[in-house]
């Protein structure tokens, strides 16, 4: 009967034993996997200021062909450029006087863009107030 008492100690020691291999195990593998981080040397300093030694296999996904939405196409604004410099105007690298320039415009459906280039504020204003008379688009 003592046999069998000696059996029954010995059975649980084995079991206790191979836990504690497993855990040391884990402890050390997942380190070097870095699923642990102890730092460089192990001994857990916290450094972990260098790179690291595990390569992670990165696969994409297939791309899929999505429908395309009909969204509605920013337009682009087509403008002639004028530019107000002291009393004058210039439009296509000519200097012409308000009236000419209103004749000038006054048939496109383009949005003008005005450039002040030392304008005095009259000639600004005057332009101005002729486009919005004429019901022309303008951006400064």
């Amino acid at each position: 009967m003592a046999k069998n008492e000696e059996k029954k100690k010995g059975s649980k020691a084995v079991p206790a034993a191979c836990g504690l291999a497993v855990i040391i195990a884990a402890l050390f593998g997942g380190n070097k996997l870095g699923i642990i981080p102890l730092g460089n040397d192990g001994k857990g300093d916290g450094d972990t200021s260098s790179s690291s030694s595990v390569v992670e296999e990165v696969s994409e996904a297939p791309t899929t062909v999505q429908e395309e939405t009909t969204q509605p196409e920013t337009e682009e604004v087509q403008y002639i450029e004028v530019t107000v410099s002291n009393d004058s105007y210039i439009y296509q690298n000519s200097t012409l006087t308000l009236d000419e320039l209103m004749e000038k415009i006054k048939d496109t459906d383009l949005t003008v863009k005005l450039t002040d280039d030392k304008a005095s504020k009259k000639a600004y204003e005057d332009l101005l107030n002729s486009l919005n008379e004429s019901n022309i688009k303008y951006m400064e």
